[in-house]
């Protein structure tokens, strides 16, 4: 069974994207379609489900986890448009132009990188408007600043596909939108899904410190559902042995489907 929705498009930087979930899950509010024109054709009228947030979110999460213990890179331009969401529903983290190598000693400790600068264009550089405060103030950056760069990323998705910093590629602009984050995060939190909005809050501290890495954000609550687990077993299940399968197909996918919206029940038979 193939799942998920029948969309592919790389995220613009100008937001407006990855957005249009029925509801938040934080509140009964609908959140409207980004701006129609930011999409292609085939995409205009997509909308994503809580679930398909919820599990994008995640694997994006993964990604990072894999990035930075395993590959021991920074990614350093987290922002929608390094995410690329594939025709099954698959999102992927691309855009690794500006890496750096993790400290060798500890991968949360800061190695020294290039802050944002209006003497370089904007085309070589990465996205402003989610980059950590640490690279800009402090010419420096640790896996933690990614994290602070994924909050913004959920902010975004929450908020009509737009920032919660809009810099205009202006360094002055970015540092004093940066002293009201506090009160922005604030003001977004009754928009994210309840068991979301702990994390996010702490993704955007200012201190690296405070923020959790992505493989304490993997754990949290709000990824411990019973479909998405099921999806991500969908995911690797050619891998498995014929008695997992077997196992999955009988007992743990006849679980959960109630659990699954029907449009993605529906892309499934379709594939």
């Amino acid at each position: 069974m193939e799942h998920r929705m029948e969309r592919k498009w790389a995220v613009p930087e100008s937001g407006g994207t990855i957005t249009g979930p029925p509801s938040t899950g934080a509140s009964g509010q609908h959140c409207p379609n980004s701006v129609a024109t930011n999409r292609p054709a085939h995409a205009k009228e997509y909308t994503f489900l809580d679930i398909e947030l919820k599990y994008g979110i995640l694997q994006i999460t993964e990604a990072l986890s894999f990035l930075h213990y395993s590959g021991q890179v920074i990614h350093k331009n987290v922002c929608p448009s390094s995410i690329l969401i594939t025709k099954k529903g698959t999102w992927k983290l691309a855009g690794f132009e500006f890496t750096e190598r993790t400290n060798e000693t500890d991968a949360t400790d800061p190695v020294p990188c290039q802050p944002w600068s209006t003497r370089a264009s904007k085309l070589v550089q990465p996205n402003l408007d989610y980059m950590a405060p640490e690279i800009q103030i402090n010419s420096s950056c640790s896996i933690l600043s990614d994290m602070f760069s994924l909050g913004m990323v959920v902010c975004a998705i929450f908020n009509h596909g737009r920032s919660l910093i809009q810099s205009g590629n202006s360094t002055s602009t970015y540092l004093k939108q940066m002293e009201m984050l506090d009160e922005a995060v604030h003001n977004i939190l009754p928009r994210i899904p309840i068991p979301l909005q702990e994390a996010t809050t702490r993704l955007l501290k200012k201190s690296p410190g405070a923020r959790p890495t992505a493989q304490l954000l993997t754990l949290i609550k709000y990824f411990s559902d019973p479909a998405v687990q099921a999806l991500q077993f969908l995911d690797v299940i050619n891998m498995k042995d014929p008695t997992q399968k077997t196992h999955y197909y009988r007992s743990t996918l006849r679980e959960v489907l109630p659990f699954i919206p029907r449009k993605n029940a529906l892309n499934s038979e379709a594939n």
